[in-house]
């Protein structure tokens, strides 16, 4: 389907109220309960605490409910190496712990960006559950990172890319534009679930706002291990519905489409 930037501006101002219309607030004692649309590894909605501190500062947190899930879903987090990628998700996303509760403080006006960082560290967080099979997630974007430097993309591995929101956001592969082709954003998704695609989403059209891509044309490619796992019908709705494309790995043609 073929659409003008006006109608793509629409779009996006749509998915932008829907996305605000899944979020549920309930006061619990001096904080606020938010309830997200997104899912934790087991099937949960992720809450996030607002709570208002002194000198118009804010805290968010998670009330403990991350760690303390992965624990009961198995998952040891006293093992050396998930320590080491728990301190590792810490440090990139700025998040303090106290005891078992992830959270993160600053001023109110900056709500935005602390809400939007925080959520994507207890995503990413969550996701340590997959580490029941570490390799798997370095193995594939290695695999295709083979294949796109062997095949001459050209492109930039891990390249970094602020929002309009202010957030800065990492892309797994960057293809810069050139004659009929356009910008090319391009991430590498071993597992791909529903919350990772809502994240997705969000960036693609925070990075669209950039007053940096106000007159170039840009693409958003996710390549995904159809080995591993094939996106849902709700995966495939967002994405289409956010002018992301969708590749599996194991279709070569399509990839090479994007050079």
């Amino acid at each position: 389907m073929k659409t003008n930037c006006s109608e793509t501006e629409k779009l996006l101002d749509h998915y932008s109220e829907w996305l605000r219309s899944q979020y549920h607030v309930k006061k619990l004692g001096d904080a606020d309960e938010v309830t997200t649309p997104f899912l934790n590894t087991i099937g949960d909605n992720i809450r996030i605490y607002v709570k208002s501190l002194n000198g118009n500062q804010i805290e968010l947190s998670d009330d403990g409910i991350t760690l303390q899930d992965l624990e009961l879903s198995g998952i040891n987090m006293s093992v050396s190496t998930r320590r080491e990628l728990l301190s590792k998700l810490k440090k990139e996303f700025h998040i303090h712990q106290r005891a078992d509760t992830l959270l993160v403080q600053g001023s109110i006006q900056n709500f935005p960006r602390l809400k939007q960082n925080f959520l994507l560290a207890i995503i990413r967080i969550d996701d340590l559950a997959n580490t029941k099979h570490p390799n798997v997630e370095n193995l594939f974007s290695e695999e295709v990172y083979d294949f796109l430097d062997s095949h001459d993309f050209g492109g930039l591995r891990e390249h970094p890319f602020n929002g309009n929101s202010g957030v800065t956001y990492s892309t797994s592969y960057v293809i810069p534009a050139r004659k009929s082709k356009p910008f090319r954003l391009i991430d590498l998704q071993s597992n791909l679930s529903f919350n990772q695609m809502m994240c997705n989403a969000y960036k693609f059209e925070d990075i669209q706002k950039n007053a940096f891509f106000s007159s170039k044309k840009l693409s958003y490619t996710i390549i995904f291990n159809d080995q591993e796992k094939h996106p849902s019908k709700n995966s495939l709705k967002i994405a289409n519905q956010s002018d992301i494309k969708l590749i599996a790995w194991k279709d070569k043609q399509q990839l090479l489409s994007l050079r």
